[in-house]
């Protein structure tokens, strides 16, 4: 029973015509008690519950518009104090400095509008009070400002309009012969409290239960209401807090339930598991949620089983799409337009783009962008996706490329142009910063609103509510007035809206499940009530202290303002009294794992004080409640004809049934059972399909077929993992390019290296059209060669900061002038070919005499032969017809990592470019021989360490390629055993967990013979 309800009923019965008015702090409250009495048979006429804000409204509206004051929007107090906080100077402030703070403007707002709402100016604020002097200047100073904003744009707060309420009492809407009373056990602002208490007609004194247990909270203890005893039998919940006093009796068990359940997701489905077993109508249902998360949950299940539902708070504009790309948006300015964070949010969904308008989907922006390697800053964009754009220009023109080929370069051309005109104009878009280094806040504000409008896609109708009110929203930023800050800082301004707002916020309706916050159950008197999240520490507020007002000063300034004691109090008190009035059967709740943490959570106080009721014995402990609740519910429900879902259903079914129950299922799932043969495949001993055995790819992948060139880096990584070379050669599979620059890498090691060796051949080539050797006069020369590109590459692809800039060119630079104090000190030799390009086209402008487009063949002997294609980094003269090859290494070196000569067919490129140089070099010598293979690490970082490898004997050569060819023809595409050979594998999620041991666990195999072989060539 609900004293306050039935004090109302009464009230409608006896005084059918006279005008009663009741003091709600909310329209849906007020709405919501309405129709509990309508649907108790009750006639409501000439009920009218009102706001204390309708009430001062009425009263001082006409005065206010006579002088000319508009009412300033609520809402916007954290972006008007965010303003006022920047103007503010920096030095030497308390609040200041801490203005780039996310929620430094809501504190304050909540602050300024708490003493406002009690009547304090600037004025009243006292130095004694305060703890800190430049505290006590600067909040005067904002509260200052703040009056001073409402003066000069002739605006008015709520504080001013019940001031001005309060000055024309004969304007009060309430009559003397009306009689009037106010919601128990509300929290009124001393304004509000001045308003009610200045009405006219009779008050009536309201009515409430009398919880057990508690204190009644410190502000709440001078209010006019009559306590009622409450009856056990009727008001269990009254007991909550005090289960001793509750006698038990069977009406208990009916009205308190509990349960726990393992993660957020199971409890609220066991929830909706219950109201189904129930048959009761959703509109008789009510749940109340101690945390946002489990709101969305509810608003997310609902949606997916087709139930309508109501939230009483409704949905945070950040889980719809346009908040989540707004969101993203700036994100994304506040990176330095990161290519990464843009690419995530095109294929995040949150954004749209219509294929016929724009010709190309997000997707296909977003792996151009991947491809065009493009970084951040705002140019980047337009120099990386240029850059691409001639890339496929060029191999639209390749004459060696087929028409195929050729086509879809150009369509890939033209594409990327689109993306480019795009992305730059949304980049554009975003104002830049003057010289000052700020932006029109007003500028942002309408590049937020257009990208809302114009790019964040809608796919419900809370999509669409979301963007409506989020454009409304921000557009009231414009309110403000001319005002001008750093980007950072006015993005901060769009953040505060779209973070602040709930859409679709709605009363209980008929025909609706109805879910809230804790703040806001128990009004709608459901006759079943479920209160979720009850976990530890997550439940009610804290009682730390305000971050603008310590405890000490709220209570010099006055005893009206909440104290940090007070916030726990008054929310533990309101809860548990209105569960008390409600009729409602009610059952706890709590997740006792956090699935996203992995770690086990506790039942919270309440959900003890429950268990003690229900059990009405005060000395039960969480011991006797883990006990008695049992197993925790899951997804899966106890009993499959409970299932929410087919899903559902199906695992309760199969669950427990071991073999038997797969079986059953075997043929409605043909490829989940091929899945699972699979994978007893892949973890039994013998080599199988599915750990690469496909013997039929062997004649169309053999290396040695006509038309057939590979490069070694290629035949290398074939003997390192054979399934590698499989995937892509063989299925043709390509790695998706989802790399993103690191920001505290400019150039990456592939880069570095390319820009090395190009110069290591200008330095060479130079020095050979001159006829000479190197020497250290070269340094000067070549370093500002490479400056040159460094100031190029720093164009086409900004460093993040200056420091990393500094310092790569300077470890680059270095590198360069290493080079050529080694060139100048090593004369034994003569250089004579630099970059030698063989089996691949040749570009235009390529000066070396040895280069070739036709691939090099290499003969095995029975007429096998190989083909190759590669780019020989150096070709050096020892002898009258003895040369030798050099590969640089501009990365680290491990000499545990070079020992041996063909390292199990991993090395070949000192091999088989010392045949292929050999070929190349018959065109100018006439019987040319190959000492050696040089590994030259020429950096610093490698410590210009050489490792010299003496040409194999070809015999050996063809033993190594002839076991790698067997290999491939037989179709052995087992994976590596050597996990180290995954780290920088672009295939490495096309293999799951623990298959390099798996690999290793098959090598016995008979059918592996010549890999176990091929592994064996040192």
């Amino acid at each position: 029973m609900d004293p306050f309800l039935e004090q109302l009923k009464q009230l409608c019965v006896a005084h059918v015509t006279r005008s009663k008015w009741v003091f709600v702090p909310t329209h849906t409250i007020g709405r919501t008690l309405g129709e509990r009495i309508a649907r108790e048979g009750v006639n409501w006429l000439n009920l009218r519950f009102v706001t204390p804000l309708d009430v001062a409204l009425r009263m001082a509206g006409p005065f206010l518009v006579e002088q000319g004051v508009t009412p300033s929007e609520e809402g916007l107090g954290p972006a008007l104090m965010m303003r006022l906080l920047l103007d503010l100077p920096q030095g030497g402030g308390y609040f200041r400095p801490l203005a780039q703070h996310p929620t430094m403007a809501q504190a304050l707002w909540a602050t300024v509008r708490e003493l406002r709402m009690a009547g304090f100016g600037p004025e009243d604020l006292k130095l004694k009070t305060f703890s800190s002097p430049a505290k006590h200047a600067e909040l005067v100073a904002l509260l200052s400002a703040y009056q001073n904003f409402l003066s000069q744009h002739n605006r008015g707060d709520m504080a001013m309009v019940y001031e001005e309420a309060l000055r024309h009492p004969d304007w009060c809407p309430i009559q003397p012969e009306d009689c009037w009373t106010e919601l128990p056990d509300t929290i009124w602002t001393p304004l509000q409290r001045s308003l009610i208490d200045s009405m006219k007609g009779e008050r009536l004194i309201p009515r409430s239960i009398a919880v057990s247990g508690v204190q009644i909270p410190r502000r709440m203890g001078s209010q006019r209401i009559k306590r009622l005893p409450a009856d056990p039998a009727t008001n269990p919940l009254a007991f909550l807090l005090a289960p001793a006093l509750a006698s038990r009796q069977p009406r208990l068990d009916r009205q308190i339930a509990l349960f726990h359940a393992g993660g957020r997701e199971a409890e609220i489905e066991e929830v909706f598991r219950r109201i189904l077993d129930s048959g009761t109508s959703l509109d008789q249902v009510e749940i109340a949620c101690a945390s946002e998360a489990h709101l969305a949950l509810i608003w997310e299940k609902a949606l997916r089983h087709n139930w309508p539902v109501t939230l009483g708070s409704g949905v945070a504009s950040v889980l719809t799409r346009p908040g989540r790309a707004l969101i993203g948006f700036c994100d994304w300015i506040e990176t330095d337009f990161s290519a990464g964070h843009f690419r995530r949010l095109l294929q995040s969904g949150d954004l749209k783009v219509k294929e016929e308008d724009q010709g190309f989907t997000l997707g296909q922006a977003a792996r151009l962008l991947a491809q065009a390697e493009a970084g951040w800053g705002r140019a980047t964009y337009n120099l990386a996706l240029s850059r691409l754009h001639k890339s496929y220009e060029s191999r639209a023109a390749d004459r060696d490329a087929s028409e195929d080929e050729r086509a879809a370069a150009q369509s890939k051309a033209e594409q990327t142009l689109r993306v480019r005109e795009w992305i730059v104009n949304l980049v554009d878009s975003v104002p830049a910063p003057g010289q000052d280094g700020k932006v029109p806040l007003q500028a942002v504000v309408a590049s937020a609103v257009d990208f809302l409008r114009n790019t964040t896609a809608r796919s419900s109708a809370l999509d669409h509510r979301s963007a409506t009110a989020l454009e409304d929203y921000i557009g009231e930023l414009n309110s403000l007035g001319p005002f001008s800050c750093g980007l950072s800082e006015s993005l901060r301004f769009i953040r505060e809206r779209i973070q602040s707002l709930q859409v679709a916020s709605e009363r209980p309706r008929p025909g609706h499940l109805f879910a809230c916050g804790l703040a806001q159950a128990g009004y709608a008197g459901r006759a079943h009530t479920f209160v979720v999240g009850l976990e530890e520490g997550r439940v009610f507020p804290s009682s730390t202290e305000d971050a603008v007002l310590l405890d000490q000063e709220r209570g010099s300034i006055s005893p009206s303002l909440r104290l940090s004691a007070d916030k726990i109090d008054e929310a533990v008190f309101a809860f548990v009294a209105r569960l008390a009035a409600s009729p409602s059967s009610v059952t706890f709740s709590h997740s006792c794992r956090d699935t996203r943490e992995f770690r086990e959570t506790y039942a919270s106080w309440l959900m003890l004080q429950a268990f003690r009721l229900q059990n009405a014995d005060e000395a039960l402990v969480y011991r006797d409640l883990k006990k008695a609740l049992g197993e925790p519910k899951s997804l899966v429900p106890e009993n499959r004809d409970s299932a929410l879902s087919s899903g559902a259903w199906w695992l309760r079914s199969v669950a427990g049934s071991g073999d038997a129950g797969i079986r059953l299922l075997d043929p409605a799932f043909p490829a989940t059972t091929a899945g699972r043969h699979a994978e007893e495949c892949r973890n039994s001993p013998e080599f199988t399909a599915f750990d690469g055995y496909v013997p039929e790819a062997g004649a169309k992948l053999d290396p040695t077929a006509p038309g057939t060139a590979l490069s070694v880096t290629e035949l290398e990584r074939a003997a390192e993992c054979p399934f590698r070379f499989f995937l892509k050669r063989g299925l043709g599979v390509r790695a998706v390019d989802e790399r993103e620059r690191d920001r505290d890498v400019w150039l990456d090691p592939l880069t570095r290296g390319s820009e090395l060796h190009d110069l290591y051949a200008s330095l060479l080539r130079r020095a050979r059209d001159e006829g000479r050797h190197p020497n250290p006069g070269d340094a000067v020369w070549l370093k500002a060669l490479a400056q040159s590109r460094l100031n190029q590459l720093n164009e086409e692809m900004p460093a993040s900061t200056t420091e990393i800039l500094e310092r790569e060119s300077k470890d680059f630079l270095a590198d360069v002038e290493l080079f050529v104090e080694a060139e100048a000190a090593k004369c034994d030799t003569q250089p004579i070919a630099f970059e030698v390009s063989f089996g691949r086209p040749l570009d235009a402008d390529d000066q070396e005499p040895l280069a070739r487009s036709a691939p090099v063949e290499i003969d095995l002997g029975s007429g096998v032969k190989f083909r190759i294609a590669g780019r020989i980094d150096r070709i050096d003269q020892v002898g009258p017809d003895t040369f030798e090859i050099l590969d640089y290494k501009t990365g680290g070196y491990w000499s545990e990592k070079w020992k041996g000569t063909f390292n199990g067919g991993r090395r070949l490129q000192h091999a088989l470019y010392g045949l292929a140089a050999i070929e190349l070099l018959k065109t100018q010598y006439k019987n040319p021989k190959i000492s050696r293979g040089i590994y030259y690490f020429s950096s610093y970082k490698g410590r210009r360490e050489r490792v010299e490898i003496a040409a194999p004997a070809r015999e050996s050569i063809a033993a190594v390629l002839g076991d790698l060819r067997d290999v491939i023809l037989q179709g052995h595409f087992i994976r590596t055993g050597d996990e180290r050979d995954c780290r920088f594998c672009d295939y490495l999620a096309a293999c799951g967990p623990g298959v390099n041991q798996q690999a290793k666990e098959k090598h016995p195999d008979s059918k592996l013979e010549i890999f176990r072989r091929l592994g064996t060539y040192e």
